[in-house]
């Protein structure tokens, strides 16, 4: 009886860390989606004479900011939802990007067209594999 309980007691606690969580926050959070928070977030083309389209969503703000290198331009949308997040659409290329202020969390990046390569910096710090690490874009 007692070998069952503890045969079950496993598989439940592997079931909790398949899903992402433990339930009871003991042990990391194996496979579980990171997060990107507060910044002002850079989105950088990285292919001379290339571009690329984008899109990514925060649970709080997102404002256009003035980067001494990138800022956002007419070209990009920021779109609040209506329900505590905003998604933006943007174009980037030939080396240059887009920057914006986010007061909250990203919770998702997507490339949605274009040639370029590109790279996401919060704050000046590369948080793209972030996005990338698992081969989706979604956090």
């Amino acid at each position: 009886m007692k070998a069952a309980r503890t045969h079950a007691g496993l598989l439940l606690l592997s079931a909790l860390i398949v899903a992402g969580t433990t339930g009871i926050g003991l042990f990391p959070m194996m496979g579980a989606a990171q997060s990107v928070d507060d910044g002002t977030l850079v989105v950088e083309s990285t292919t001379a004479d290339a571009e690329f389209t984008y899109t990514f969503t925060v649970n709080g703000t997102v404002a256009p900011a003035d980067d001494a290198r990138f800022t956002s331009e007419d070209s990009d949308h920021i779109t609040d939802n209506g329900d505590g997040t905003v998604t933006v659409t943007g174009y980037a290329g030939d080396q240059s990007g887009d920057a914006y202020v986010i007061d909250g969390r990203i919770t998702n990046f997507e490339k949605t067209g274009g040639e370029s390569e590109y790279r996401l910096l919060i704050d000046g710090e590369n948080v793209t594999h972030t996005f990338v690490a698992r081969g989706r874009q979604t956090l």
